[in-house]
């Protein structure tokens, strides 16, 4: 092979390489979904309210689970929470107004895990469920929703959420 002819070999490899990856690329699940949204933003946030609490140990608080999908009907929604069970005990999942099919509402204490599940239709914001919960002993903790574990399903199936924000909680 002549010097002039290796620009032209290192082309034909590089092509050779990129369409194999693209092919493979574009045949995964997720990748899939991204290319079937053709530029759609993801546009749903699940966060806890209030962002910051204090309490006083021994009385019960309750934190809100907000939904807001402004731009896209939400026909499913999945929370993970997990919180420290050493710091708290949860009393009570109450379910929220705006789903109407709630098929999971579990706690996992020795993991200090809360899951909720809910199916209906949805646009905007509003509460998916409120979880009151009772101090174990002073300090601060945190309530943490877990990203990887939630989802917002859009009616195509496609997850649209976006992101999640947690609560730091002050037990005096």
């Amino acid at each position: 092979m002549k010097l002039k002819d290796l620009p032209i070999a290192i082309g034909v490899f590089i092509l050779f390489l990129t369409i194999p990856t693209a092919v493979y690329l574009s045949t995964q699940p997720e990748s899939l979904q991204t290319l079937t949204k053709a530029g759609q933003e993801e546009s749903a946030v699940i966060y806890l309210w209030p962002a910051k609490l204090e309490t006083n140990l021994d009385s019960q608080f309750e934190i809100t689970i907000t939904l807001a999908s402004p731009e896209q009907e939400v026909k499913e929604a999945h929370a993970v929470i997990n919180y420290d069970p050493k710091m708290l005990d949860v009393v009570e999942i109450k379910k929220g107004p705006i789903l109407g099919s709630y098929e999971k509402r579990n706690i996992e204490t020795g993991k200090g895990q809360i899951e909720i599940a809910a199916q209906g239709n949805f646009q905007g914001s509003g509460t998916l469920g409120s979880i009151v919960f009772i101090p174990k002993k002073t300090g601060n903790t945190n309530l943490n929703l877990i990203k990887s574990g939630s989802k917002v399903l859009e009616a195509g199936g496609a997850n649209i959420l976006q992101g999640v924000n947690g609560t730091t909680v002050t037990i005096k």
